[in-house]
């Protein structure tokens, strides 16, 4: 039991920075190479090449609207098999490294930028939702769709039948999952995806042939069902595909910090220090004193060790999941790009994060973390990107108000950088977090100058 003595004088929030600092390989490069090694049993050094080639094969020397599934393999050869049973997003962003996209690896952008609209007004849900109608033809005879985004493309692209075929391939495979792979409430919901999509291009084949598909009110009618109970499906398949990619990414935690040779809690211990030392020399404190942690990491390192600095935290939550219980991790979008009446919007961090927290015997009180106590908001190893806005708003809100508390970035210089670039660049985004909570509150800037002015926005060397 907690000491009721005992107060938090300072709430820590981290970042991935944090665990990076302590040499743990938590990038989402470094994850993408294992889990394609792992789950295609190529060697990390080749699996990236191997499952581009795959996907070259396919877009290639496979027509998904026209030929028999059954000639497959013989087209698209052995070898390249296994790309039908790679996760919908792994391809996407082995697809984005093939069209030379910087932000390839960064997973939360990635599936953000697929789930809003392109400069077509559709995304990935409507895309494969028609898609998948041209691929499904009883027997293979006339009739299906021709996806819509076919003809609206934009030519400002200079790969259209290659961005076509890919969302082809996409959606050939959602439908063809192999459904043994999948957990039994997963595997529902492809089912039910497979017979909707069979359901509807009998219904489109029916109405094709009696040349009815384009007038009213049948074609309103269809099209009604297509929003209704196709794009659904599609969200409801790739949302279990990003629940796999999930699991994924807590297998691999676990298995960075088993064989880590470095001890990766008596790292973060010694960091917890460098980071929280010179904000108690600058308050003045004799001693190191008690903290809560904020984090957006899925690991719970003082939860490893019995580290002494470990026995200051006085709370902590990992607001997006932990990896050391069974409740699940989540990766989402911000909420703000969304609105809460789409069905988007369940990929949303907000929507995920309930979802979460209905599954979690284990979950905290967010509120409970914010003390009255907190006399230092203590950022380290965060990008400060807006799309966690949401949650610096609630910390704004509790202590911007309160002249006696005080806001500290931790600045770290990191390999292949300089000092200077680090502290501009933390400087910006200081900047753009707070500037956009005063205007948000005040409509001007006055509460970042006032912080600013009255010395209680900090930035300090680790």
């Amino acid at each position: 039991m907690i000491d009721d003595i005992r107060t938090p004088k300072s709430l820590l929030v981290i970042g991935n920075g944090f665990d990076l600092t302590c040499d743990l390989p938590s990038n989402y490069v470094t994850f993408l190479k294992w889990v394609l090694s792992y789950k295609t049993d190529i060697d990390q050094s080749k699996a990236i090449a191997k499952i581009k080639q795959g996907i070259e094969k396919y877009l290639k020397s496979w027509n998904f609207r026209h030929d028999p599934q059954q000639e497959l393999t013989t087209r698209v050869g052995d070898e390249n098999r296994f790309i039908q049973d790679v996760n919908i997003w792994y391809l996407i962003f082995v697809y984005k490294n093939m069209i030379f996209d910087n932000d390839w690896y960064l997973v939360e952008n990635q599936i953000a930028n697929e789930l809003l609209e392109d400069i077509n007004g559709l995304n990935i849900i409507e895309k494969i939702g028609d898609t998948l109608l041209s691929i499904y033809r009883e027997g293979r005879g006339d009739g299906g769709r021709t996806p819509i985004y076919c003809k609206t493309k934009a030519s400002v692209y200079d790969d259209r039948e290659v961005i076509i075929e890919f969302y082809e391939l996409l959606a050939y495979c959602l439908y063809y999952k192999n459904l043994d792979t999948l957990s039994y409430e997963n595997s529902i919901v492809f089912k039910e995806l497979r017979e909707q999509v069979q359901q509807l291009g009998k219904e489109y084949s029916e109405l094709s042939s009696q040349k009815k598909i384009y007038e009213e009110p049948y074609k309103s009618k269809f099209e009604n069902k297509i929003t209704s109970i196709l794009f659904p499906l599609v969200s409801q398949s790739l949302l279990c595909e990003l629940m796999a990619l999930e699991l994924d990414f807590k297998k691999y935690l676990k298995q960075c910090i088993d064989t880590d040779s470095r001890n990766y809690p008596e790292v973060a211990g010694r960091c917890f220090r460098g980071i929280l030392t010179p904000v108690n020399v600058d308050r003045g404190y004799s001693e190191m004193v008690d903290f809560n942690i904020l984090s957006f990491n899925y690991t719970t390192p003082w939860e490893l060790s019995d580290n002494e600095i470990f026995n200051k935290i006085f709370d902590s939550i990992n607001i997006h999941g932990q990896i050391s219980n069974d409740d699940g991790i989540i990766f989402g979008i911000d909420d703000e790009k969304i609105a809460p009446t789409q069905m988007e919007f369940m990929f949303s961090k907000v929507a995920r994060t309930l979802d979460l927290i209905t599954l979690s015997s284990h979950r905290k009180n967010f509120d409970e973390l914010l003390s009255t106590n907190i006399e230092n908001v203590v950022f380290y190893g965060h990008s400060l990107s807006i799309a966690d806005y949401g949650y610096f708003r609630m910390i704004f809100d509790k202590y911007v108000d309160n002249s006696e508390v005080k806001f500290y970035f931790i600045l770290n210089v990191y390999e292949g950088t300089t000092k200077d670039k680090e502290r501009k660049k933390l400087v910006r985004n200081i900047s753009k977090i707070f500037g956009k909570y005063s205007i948000d509150k005040e409509k001007n800037t006055d509460i970042f100058k006032n912080l600013i002015q009255n010395q209680r926005i900090k930035i300090l060397p680790l």
